[in-house]
């Protein structure tokens, strides 16, 4: 096949193609290469760099080496990926988004060489914990939903330019208080649970300690001392975080922040004023019997 030099998008996205081979040669300046929803199992290296092979059948990562200085992207989500070794990874330092959920790994990948990677998406695998990530300071986003994690991980060498960090659906119980305070560039945190799975069960405070949360009336919920009263105003830059009720005492010690209530259609707010809680909504004031039964709590950080 004579080179295509000027060709730089080769998509053959939604075929039934299992192998791909070698094609550098006859397009030397390609750019992006789009090959999701095929039924590929191997392929023997990567063709530009930009690389979208989501979707498919692939066991492993295909030879990144002959691109190591011009893969900006790789998505590999959705492929039968269990296992990455330590060193699989050639030294990419222009490397800024990888995509690797939705594939079957059961230990966090060694990207000790993607030493600027920014967008870093590892949601739906069965990753059980994260280990220190010296070596990528400049992760923006880290989104590890769906894992087996029972425990919030130490990022605060991250804290400069993380914002946004997602690890919902996992096995964490536990919030340590001073997290929040680490972490000073967070932006967005989620830590929800499906509620269908997950029943939210109160520890603090003491005189809601074990009750079930859909059980407990508005009543119950006003702050029993002055200590626990915020005015919550002039919010801005809205930072959303599903919380279960009993992380709230650690977050209120640090955060003045409205609590925020998601239920769809509407969004409620908490509003702790005059030792009082007060819930209202887009169309005003909520009575007593209108309370809902919630499976997420929203922090909004002025």
């Amino acid at each position: 096949m004579a080179p295509m030099s000027k060709v730089k998008l080769f998509d053959i996205s939604c075929n039934r193609l299992t192998h791909i081979p070698d094609i550098t040669t006859a397009f030397p300046a390609l750019q992006k290469f789009v090959a999701p929803s095929n039924e590929i199992v191997t392929m023997t290296r990567s063709m530009a760099g930009n690389v979208y092979l989501n979707n498919n059948r692939m066991t492993r990562l295909p030879d990144l080496s002959n691109v190591r200085d011009r893969i900006y992207i790789l998505t590999m989500s959705g492929n039968n990926i269990s296992d990455i070794p330590d060193g699989t990874f050639p030294l990419l330092p222009v490397c800024s988004y990888l995509d690797l959920s939705r594939n079957g790994l059961t230990k966090f990948p060694d990207l000790s060489n993607v030493t600027n990677l920014e967008y870093l998406y590892l949601s739906s695998n069965k990753i059980g914990s994260i280990p220190h990530l010296p070596q990528m300071t400049s992760l923006l986003t880290l989104e590890l939903n769906d894992n087996n994690l029972t425990e919030l991980p130490d990022l605060t060498n991250l804290s400069s330019r993380l914002s946004h960090l997602e690890l919902k659906d996992n096995e964490i119980y536990d919030f340590p208080e001073d997290f929040l305070v680490k972490m000073t560039r967070l932006r967005t945190l989620t830590l929800g649970r499906r509620s269908s799975d997950h029943p939210t069960t109160c520890i603090s405070p003491v005189h809601l300690s074990g009750r079930k949360f859909e059980n407990i009336t508005l009543d119950e919920l006003r702050p029993q001392s002055v200590d626990q009263q915020r005015v919550y105003s002039k919010l801005s830059r809205p930072w959303h975080c599903p919380l279960s009720v009993e992380t709230l005492t650690s977050c209120r010690s640090h955060i003045e922040c409205g609590i925020l209530c998601r239920k769809q259609p509407n969004c409620l707010m908490f509003h702790y004023h005059s030792n009082t809680c007060l819930v209202t909504n887009i169309e005003g004031p909520l009575d007593q019997e209108d309370f809902p039964q919630y499976s997420d709590w929203y922090i909004v950080k002025s």
